[in-house]
């Protein structure tokens, strides 16, 4: 997919600039960008919202086979300000993600998941998504971090924001 979109997601959230010139890559592990209603317009390389059957535990202890299509299970949360999440949290490229926090001033939603975690910013139009995985590396030989992460998404979404996205 390659559309005037994909540029502001390669350098806003995938790439972090540490000078006013130099940007170094993998400082984000997967990245989208959508509007409310869940149309996808941008999507970093290696992830997809995917449709599978899974075996998960349930609050109860349970082992169930539940049938996932990702996207309408996270776009139906998003309409909840992921409040509504469903008993098996947020599943996105095959990961479960569970809400850490929804600040609601911010309207952003911060996620955990094994080795990692996930920001997720609204704007009025407009989702900014982006994950990190604490194993991989970026550029600079730091580890990708929460902190980047929610820096990245955070930013990207106050400048959408301040151009009426």
């Amino acid at each position: 997919m390659s559309n005037a979109w994909d540029s502001y997601l390669h350098y806003m959230l995938l790439k972090k600039q540490v000078s006013p010139t130099e940007y170094i890559d993998n400082a984000n592990e997967h990245a989208f960008l959508s509007d409310r209603k869940g149309n996808v317009l941008s999507l970093s390389p290696n992830f997809k919202f995917l449709t599978y059957d899974v075996e998960l535990t349930g609050p109860d202890g349970k082992a169930t086979m539940v049938h996932f299509i990702e996207n309408q299970e996270f776009f139906n949360a998003l309409s909840t300000n992921f409040e509504k999440a469903g008993p098996y949290g947020i599943r996105l490229n095959n990961e479960k993600y569970m809400l850490s926090k929804f600040d609601k001033d911010k309207a952003t939603a911060y996620f955990s998941k094994k080795d990692g975690g996930a920001t997720c910013a609204l704007t009025t139009t407009m989702v900014v998504f982006a994950s990190y995985n604490t194993k991989i590396e970026g550029g600079d030989k730091v580890k990708q971090n929460m902190g980047q992460c929610n820096k990245a998404v955070e930013q990207f979404a106050n400048y959408l924001k301040s151009n009426k996205y």
